[in-house]
């Protein structure tokens, strides 16, 4: 980059140059009576007598260094297949549905109230999978389309829904693999009772997804490696979700905030 001061220094030696250009073409015109007066090269300034400009030195720049960060969770990448891949999300249910699994290989979690006064999961992946299979897989509500579309064609992960839902994600640009087009990618498991039996391998539902998914935009601003905490440590948050008690609690020992519901913790199976 030239430094402002040599730019100038160029414009101005250039305008005088152009200048004296224009005062020898008028005096060479032997035919066309001109009143400027032709100067000897001796009284012009002395600048005007070298062609040559002077030299301009690039300040020194620093190109920073941007390490390429998953979308969903900030962290470096360290698959870039798995970075570019669209986002999976499984509905899963929080109701007689207790304990689930998978919720902590995800990127995001989403607790959405539905009917009845009851909330359901839709749990975000695409950083990684989970090595265990996800569920239970339950049905989804109108609102997933307004609330997941933001992650740009995401594939949805669930077991289906009435004829308004159905349609309202078909319409929409949520790639549809419910549980009627799973391809092999959902099952019934034996360990619970049915409707909470019905499980997904993310992992396999990424090989086998329909087309149609897209690569999510980035959702939060990240903090950089060793930028400083803004604000002030908490040591938990208590919320009221219609009929759920909620409370998010700092444990210093594992470095995570801890979810109960109800006044009981909240463990996967």
């Amino acid at each position: 980059m030239r430094s402002p001061s040599s730019l100038r220094a160029r414009l101005s030696l250039g305008i005088v140059l152009v200048a004296a250009t224009a005062l020898a073409a008028c005096s060479s015109d032997s035919s066309s009576k001109s009143t400027a007066e032709t100067l000897p090269l001796s009284t012009l300034p002395a600048t005007v007598a070298s062609t040559t400009p002077p030299a301009v030195t690039d300040a020194p720049t620093t190109a920073a260094t941007q390490v390429a960060t998953y979308p969903l969770t900030g962290l470096p990448v360290s698959d870039e297949a798995a970075a570019a891949r669209p986002a999976m999300i499984a509905k899963v249910g929080n109701y007689d549905s207790y304990p689930q699994t998978g919720l902590n290989a995800a990127d995001i979690v989403y607790e959405e109230l539905i009917n009845d006064h009851i909330s359901r999961f839709a749990i975000v992946y695409q950083s990684q999978a989970p090595k265990d299979l996800v569920g239970p897989i339950r049905s989804g509500r109108r609102q997933d389309v307004d609330l997941l579309t933001n992650l740009n064609h995401p594939v949805l992960a669930w077991a289906g829904g009435n004829a308004f839902v159905t349609k309202d994600v078909a319409d929409s640009e949520l790639v549809n693999m419910s549980q009627t087009y799973c391809n092999k990618a959902c099952m019934r498991v034996d360990f619970t009772k049915a409707p909470y039996n019905l499980y997904f391998d993310i992992a396999k539902a990424w090989e086998k997804m329909p087309e149609g998914g897209k690569t999510p935009p980035q959702q939060f601003q990240y903090r950089t490696t060793g930028a400083a905490l803004a604000g002030s440590a908490a040591t938990g948050v208590d919320m009221t979700i219609d009929s759920y008690k909620i409370g998010w609690t700092w444990n210093d020992s594992t470095k995570q905030y801890e979810r109960t519901q109800n006044k009981k913790a909240d463990t996967e199976r």
